[in-house]
Protein backbone atom coordinates (compact mmCIF):
# COMPACT_ATOMS: atom_id res chain seq x y z
CA UNK A 1 0.00 0.00 0.00
CA UNK A 2 1.19 3.99 -0.51
CA UNK A 3 -0.13 6.56 1.31
CA UNK A 4 -0.28 9.95 -0.10
CA UNK A 5 -0.71 12.13 2.95
CA UNK A 6 -1.82 16.07 3.23
CA UNK A 7 -2.68 15.25 -0.52
CA UNK A 8 -4.80 18.08 -1.05
CA UNK A 9 -5.93 18.26 -4.64
CA UNK A 10 -2.70 16.15 -5.74
CA UNK A 11 -4.21 13.11 -5.98
CA UNK A 12 -1.62 10.48 -7.64
CA UNK A 13 -3.03 7.08 -9.17
CA UNK A 14 -1.90 3.87 -7.23
CA UNK A 15 -2.00 5.77 -4.06
CA UNK A 16 -4.44 5.73 -1.19
CA UNK A 17 -5.32 9.28 -1.12
CA UNK A 18 -5.69 11.00 2.84
CA UNK A 19 -6.55 14.62 3.82
CA UNK A 20 -8.15 16.18 6.54
CA UNK A 21 -10.57 17.49 4.47
CA UNK A 22 -12.12 17.54 0.75
CA UNK A 23 -13.81 20.47 -0.17
CA UNK A 24 -14.46 19.23 -3.83
CA UNK A 25 -15.82 15.84 -2.40
CA UNK A 26 -13.51 14.11 -4.55
CA UNK A 27 -14.58 10.41 -4.00
CA UNK A 28 -10.64 9.47 -4.59
CA UNK A 29 -9.79 11.30 -1.22
CA UNK A 30 -10.03 9.73 2.15
CA UNK A 31 -11.12 11.69 5.11
CA UNK A 32 -8.31 11.18 7.88
CA UNK A 33 -5.78 12.83 10.31
CA UNK A 34 -2.02 12.01 9.27
CA UNK A 35 -1.30 11.90 12.82
CA UNK A 36 -3.52 8.93 13.39
CA UNK A 37 -3.44 6.33 10.18
CA UNK A 38 -3.33 2.80 11.42
CA UNK A 39 -2.46 1.20 8.47
CA UNK A 40 -0.11 -1.92 8.18
CA UNK A 41 2.37 -2.96 5.58
CA UNK A 42 3.10 0.34 3.92
CA UNK A 43 5.39 0.77 1.30
CA UNK A 44 5.77 4.41 0.73
CA UNK A 45 3.83 7.66 2.60
CA UNK A 46 4.55 10.99 0.78
CA UNK A 47 3.38 13.85 2.32
CA UNK A 48 4.12 16.84 0.86
CA UNK A 49 3.57 20.02 2.60
CA UNK A 50 1.90 18.20 5.50
CA UNK A 51 4.63 18.80 7.77
CA UNK A 52 3.74 22.60 7.76
CA UNK A 53 0.83 22.03 9.28
CA UNK A 54 1.48 19.51 11.79
CA UNK A 55 2.40 21.01 15.51
CA UNK A 56 5.68 20.54 16.02
CA UNK A 57 5.42 18.76 19.04
CA UNK A 58 3.20 16.36 17.49
CA UNK A 59 5.60 15.43 14.67
CA UNK A 60 8.14 12.55 16.66
CA UNK A 61 4.98 11.07 17.49
CA UNK A 62 3.55 10.88 13.62
CA UNK A 63 6.81 9.74 12.67
CA UNK A 64 7.29 6.66 15.02
CA UNK A 65 3.68 5.41 13.47
CA UNK A 66 4.63 5.77 10.44
CA UNK A 67 8.61 4.16 10.76
CA UNK A 68 6.05 1.15 12.88
CA UNK A 69 3.33 0.87 9.72
CA UNK A 70 5.74 0.77 7.30
CA UNK A 71 6.91 -2.33 5.71
CA UNK A 72 11.29 -3.62 6.05
CA UNK A 73 12.70 -1.35 2.94
CA UNK A 74 9.53 1.45 2.82
CA UNK A 75 10.47 4.45 2.18
CA UNK A 76 9.25 8.25 3.18
CA UNK A 77 8.93 11.29 1.15
CA UNK A 78 8.62 14.45 3.05
CA UNK A 79 8.78 17.76 1.45
CA UNK A 80 8.22 20.82 3.61
CA UNK A 81 9.21 24.84 3.98
CA UNK A 82 12.49 25.31 5.22
CA UNK A 83 12.27 28.24 7.84
CA UNK A 84 15.61 28.25 8.54
CA UNK A 85 16.40 29.05 4.79
CA UNK A 86 14.11 31.60 4.88
CA UNK A 87 15.13 33.27 7.61
CA UNK A 88 18.82 33.61 6.05
CA UNK A 89 17.54 35.20 2.84
CA UNK A 90 15.11 37.34 4.42
CA UNK A 91 18.26 38.13 6.51
CA UNK A 92 20.69 39.12 3.18
CA UNK A 93 18.16 40.79 1.50
CA UNK A 94 17.35 38.11 -0.86
CA UNK A 95 13.54 37.71 0.24
CA UNK A 96 10.99 40.32 2.24
CA UNK A 97 9.30 38.93 5.37
CA UNK A 98 6.35 39.34 3.09
CA UNK A 99 7.22 37.13 0.50
CA UNK A 100 8.88 34.63 2.42
CA UNK A 101 4.85 35.03 4.40
CA UNK A 102 3.35 34.12 1.10
CA UNK A 103 4.53 30.85 0.72
CA UNK A 104 4.63 29.80 4.35
CA UNK A 105 1.42 29.10 5.54
CA UNK A 106 -0.62 27.57 8.40
CA UNK A 107 0.51 26.79 11.98
CA UNK A 108 4.11 25.66 10.84
CA UNK A 109 4.86 28.79 10.32
CA UNK A 110 5.44 28.66 14.11
CA UNK A 111 7.44 25.50 13.92
CA UNK A 112 11.25 24.88 13.73
CA UNK A 113 10.87 22.35 10.95
CA UNK A 114 13.48 22.88 8.40
CA UNK A 115 15.79 20.21 6.77
CA UNK A 116 17.98 19.91 9.24
CA UNK A 117 15.55 19.05 11.81
CA UNK A 118 13.44 16.80 9.68
CA UNK A 119 16.42 14.88 9.19
CA UNK A 120 16.93 14.59 13.40
CA UNK A 121 13.69 13.81 13.61
CA UNK A 122 13.62 10.89 10.79
CA UNK A 123 16.81 9.49 12.24
CA UNK A 124 15.41 9.19 15.77
CA UNK A 125 12.63 7.66 14.69
CA UNK A 126 14.66 5.02 12.87
CA UNK A 127 14.88 5.84 9.46
CA UNK A 128 17.47 5.89 7.56
CA UNK A 129 18.43 9.22 5.42
CA UNK A 130 18.26 8.03 1.34
CA UNK A 131 18.42 11.72 -0.53
CA UNK A 132 18.08 15.28 0.78
CA UNK A 133 17.76 18.31 -0.11
CA UNK A 134 16.25 22.24 -0.58
CA UNK A 135 14.99 23.73 -3.25
CA UNK A 136 13.44 27.53 -3.83
CA UNK A 137 12.52 27.67 -0.07
CA UNK A 138 11.18 24.14 0.13
CA UNK A 139 13.27 21.07 1.79
CA UNK A 140 12.46 17.29 0.31
CA UNK A 141 14.06 14.51 2.42
CA UNK A 142 13.41 10.64 1.41
CA UNK A 143 14.10 8.42 4.22
CA UNK A 144 13.70 4.26 4.04
CA UNK A 145 13.13 1.89 7.22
Amino acid sequence: MKLNLGCGSDVRAGYENIDLVNPSNNPLIKIADARTISYENIEEIIAISLVDQIPWEALPSMLNAWQLNLMVGGEVFIQGTDYENFANDIYHGRLTPEQANSVAYGPGVKSMNSLFSMEVLLKQSGFSIMEKGIKSGLYYIRARK
